[in-house]
């Protein structure tokens, strides 16, 4: 392949067309004219001269080295007849042996000037972890499946990492503070959900009777048990919800809103009333074989 050289000077622009001689180097050479400045660019130069060309730092703002007036500038330009050529060139510098490349394949050293093409390579990252073994980043998060958490919570402290998610149901049962012979009752509704997120749980809970419950020695706070989680009992009187209960009665209170009792997995409900002061629903504001539903829902901390 010629070597296109072309100089520029300024004010005057001159392109020579020269073929390359003999030899794998030839110099290019023009003597310079009368200018401060002038470049010689040498176009068309094969792969082979990667790496073995030598820049000069730059002595002018245009970025190129001030060749001084009168003098030769001289660019040695390697020749390669074949770009196999540089090729070579290259591989043997890296002391590539297997040098036909191979479709979806990394080329590995083997050893000491010696390489192979891959499907499985072994990648360390900077602390020594292989990628694949010690390291499977997509084990734990299934293709369009979500991300999993593990079944049994890692706990983190820090602010910023959530460290657990859960899904679930749990049974929702009416009870007293003290039960005393309360009877069981059928059930015809008594589901509950739950998402958990991190420390918080959110929760619902549905319960209707076919045949209602009975009683004469129950009594003290109603209760809605079979809560998932143990409230924390740090966050008192914050583990509020809302919805809706019938079947009590209790003069000039209407307003009610149930609470996940600290340290336990109950509920118990307070009620409200214009001038009223709050008051939680007990055995005694419900008649035994009384009508009872409940649909209530709310949150709190674990």
């Amino acid at each position: 392949m010629p070597a296109v050289v072309k100089d520029h000077v300024a004010n005057d622009d001159v392109a020579h067309r020269r073929p390359a001689g003999r030899g794998r180097d030839r110099a290019v050479k023009r003597q310079s004219l009368a200018h401060p400045l002038r470049v010689l660019v040498v176009t068309a130069i094969p792969q082979a001269l990667a790496g073995r060309i030598q820049l000069v730092p730059a002595q002018h703002p245009v970025g190129l080295p001030r060749s001084p007036v009168g003098t030769d500038t001289t660019v040695a330009v390697p020749h390669a007849t074949q770009h196999s050529d540089a090729n070579d060139a290259i591989e043997a510098k890296l002391g590539i042996t297997a040098s036909t490349p191979t479709s979806n394949k990394l080329l590995l050293g083997t050893g000491a000037g010696a390489s192979a093409w891959s499907d499985a390579p072994t990648v360390k990252t900077a602390l020594g972890l292989t990628i694949g073994t010690d390291i499977q980043p997509f084990a734990d998060v299934p293709s369009y499946n979500g991300i999993q958490f593990p079944a049994v919570q890692v706990p983190d402290g820090g602010a910023n990492v959530l460290d657990d998610y859960e899904e679930g149901t749990w049974t929702a049962t009416r009870t007293f503070a003290t039960p005393g012979d309360l009877s069981a009752g059928t059930y015809s509704a008594q589901g509950g959900w739950y998402t958990k997120i991190g420390r918080v749980v959110h929760w619902g809970c549905q319960i209707q009777f076919s045949v209602q419950q009975t009683w004469t020695t129950a009594s003290g706070n109603l209760r809605i048990s079979g809560l998932p989680f143990t409230v924390n009992g740090s966050f008192a009187n914050s583990n509020n919800g809302s919805g809706n209960v019938r079947g009590w009665t209790k003069a000039n209170f209407h307003g009610l809103n149930p609470e996940a009792i600290a340290g336990q997995t109950y509920l118990e409900v307070w009620v409200a009333g214009s001038g009223q002061t709050p008051a939680k629903l007990t055995a005694a504001e419900f008649v035994s074989a009384g009508q009872f539903w409940a649909f209530l829902s709310g949150s709190y901390i674990v």
